[in-house]
């Protein structure tokens, strides 16, 4: 049996799980490939930014299309793969191919959405949510409320009303995509289930005022009476809770009091973000542009979509573009949990989160850059947040204006946008090499000197002058420059494997990139800091790192052994 077909069928079984009422997670192991400044702002008059910033939540529901597309008015019902039995949708009426729905496992609502939702306060949620695992956050007409992916990863769909606005808070774990809708279409207010079926590995809900079916993705319906219609976008962003909380002190959160026996914490769907797999229940083929299931944050503007590759934002944390005529920030900061590695959420690898927002502050155009691990403007100096607050500074307490975007796989945003434009430093106009290289720079100051020197093998004081053990084994992958992140409080960079000056030092979990390894007892990487300004290189003992795969490495014939790139003399 194939590898692929196994882990259809582990995550089938998975699925009926949770269908059923079950709570323990079905691990999937996954294979991996070959198993393998101016304190002046300048002022502009500011453009029309009707096409790109959510507009005042409406007082009345969005009016209906004027036509209502259909593909076909007499199905073939006895050629499609799923069920129609017990459903009142007007299947006479849609605008894909009815084929293209596949059933994913569970029957409707087997996957059971939310209706009553309860919330709780940041204090009472900080009992149960770790620091870095992932929340949707949506605010509305002044309330701000966190949805943690720990119990949207069970259930996919939170019908809820926030700010008086009557919302669906989605996440199909599948495509990992995240989305809130406005539930109002036309008069009517609607409320969202699972079909239980499945259309390019994405969600297809339903809503029980007409039984029509919706994709996930799109926020389209695309089977029954109100084929056609589209539901507003709200933004809305996958962060970490302790962003979260530091944002919103007062905001409520997603109770686990949800009616249902699920095992909240735990990732049903283990292994299943490997970046190079393929995806569940998907039979075209792949974009290959990137792999399948690299992150992107998605906008789509004036006719205009792009992509922007966390594997990119990784490096550059801090992008401005422009989409469709107009001017967006894309930010982007470690510290969030991938919902879909490790069986415990809080336990699993970093990936990080990403926002948009109008970089345009009460008609002043700013522009952003990283430095010493937070977000400042050039025009003020002023520190800004992901969620968009300004916390300190002149503009401390201004808000960006955020944009609409969403988080995606790339082959499930693909799927339904081919004509995506993915961004790279190229595409912007500069040098590609800079997503994955930084240019060498001159060390700043030197922090000073811990003596004695040199320090003995299996320790290593570190700044703050307290011992960092060494021990365990590190897993590293090969080839190239690849990411990593510093696992003490804070360690020095020294001048070579002898330990025998200080040149720099990193921060506790900032990223860096591993230039050379040196093998050995204990070891010693080359690195580069990727969170300081000035840029600090240096040599570190390995065992004070951990590291990361990045997209789309294959192991060569040096497979477990670090290749040296580029070389450097020890």
């Amino acid at each position: 049996m194939s590898s692929a077909i196994f882990v259809r069928l582990a995550l089938v079984s998975t699925l009926l799980v949770v269908a059923c009422g079950g709570t323990a997670p079905v691990q999937i192991s996954q294979p991996k490939a070959d198993d393998r400044g101016d304190a002046a702002s300048r002022v502009h008059s500011r453009p029309d930014s009707s096409a790109i910033l959510p507009q005042p939540v409406p007082t009345a529901p969005t009016a209906a299309p004027a036509a209502i597309p259909a593909v076909n008015t007499q199905p073939d019902l006895s050629e499609v793969g799923f069920s129609t039995g017990g459903w009142k949708t007007d299947f006479a009426r849609h605008s894909v191919l009815l084929t293209e729905i596949t059933p994913g496992g569970p029957p409707r609502d087997g996957i059971p959405p939310i209706d009553d939702p309860r919330f709780v306060s940041v204090e009472e949620a900080g009992s149960w949510l770790k620091p870095w695992e992932p929340v949707i956050h949506l605010s509305v007409g002044g309330e701000a409320r966190a949805y943690p992916l720990q119990i949207l990863i069970w259930h996919e769909i939170v019908n809820d009303t926030l700010g008086g606005v009557p919302v669906a808070v989605t996440f199909c774990p599948l495509c990992n995509t995240a989305i809130a809708f406005d539930r109002r279409v036309g008069n009517r207010t609607l409320d969202f289930g699972t079909t239980g079926n499945l259309r390019k590995s994405d969600l297809v809900m339903w809503d029980r005022q007409t039984e029509s079916w919706w994709q996930q993705v799109t926020g389209e319906a695309i089977v029954g009476e109100l084929t056609g219609h589209n539901l507003r976008v709200l933004p809305a962003t996958i962060v970490g809770w302790q962003e979260f909380r530091a944002g919103f002190p007062e905001g409520r959160v997603l109770s686990r009091e949800t009616g249902f026996s699920r095992a909240y914490g735990t990732n049903p769907y283990v292994g299943y973000d490997d970046v190079n797999s393929p995806p569940f229940l998907y039979e075209s083929q792949t974009d290959g542009r990137l792999p399948p299931k690299e992150r992107v944050v998605t906008v789509s503007l004036g006719g205009e979509d792009v992509a922007y590759p966390f594997s990119v934002l990784r490096e550059r944390r801090v992008i401005a573009d422009m989409v469709g005529g107009e001017q967006i920030v894309v930010f982007y900061v470690p510290g969030t949990n991938s919902a879909l590695d490790k069986s415990s959420i809080g336990e699993s690898r970093d990936v990080g989160s990403a926002a948009v927002y109008s970089p345009w502050v009460d008609g002043s155009e700013l522009s952003f850059h990283w430095r010493n691990g937070a977000f400042l403007d050039d025009q003020t100096g002023t520190r800004w947040m992901i969620l968009g607050m300004a916390e300190a500074g002149p503009l401390d307490g201004k808000q960006l204006e955020p944009v609409a975007h969403a988080n995606h796989f790339w082959f499930a945003w693909a799927a339904f946008e081919p004509n995506t434009r993915i961004y790279s430093a190229r595409s912007a106009g500069g040098d590609e090499s800079e997503t994955s290289l930084f240019p060498a720079a001159a060390l700043g100051p030197l922090p000073p000197a811990p003596p004695p020197l040199p320090f003995a093998d299996g320790q290593d004081p570190g700044p703050s002058g307290t011992p960092t053990a060494w021990g365990g084994d590190r897993p590293a992958w090969a080839t190239g420059i690849y990411g990593g992140r510093v696992l003490g409080l804070a360690v020095y960079l020294y001048d070579s494997p002898r330990r025998t000056r200080v040149v720099g030092q990193v921060l506790h979990r900032s990223r860096i990139q591993i230039l050379q390894h040196l093998e050995g007892a204990p070891g010693y990487y080359f690195v580069r800091s990727l969170e300081m300004d000035p840029v600090q290189e240096g040599w570190l003992p390995a065992p004070l790192a951990t590291f990361e795969r990045p997209p789309g490495l294959s192991l060569p014939a040096c497979a477990g052994k670090l290749c040296v790139h580029p070389p450097r003399a020890t």
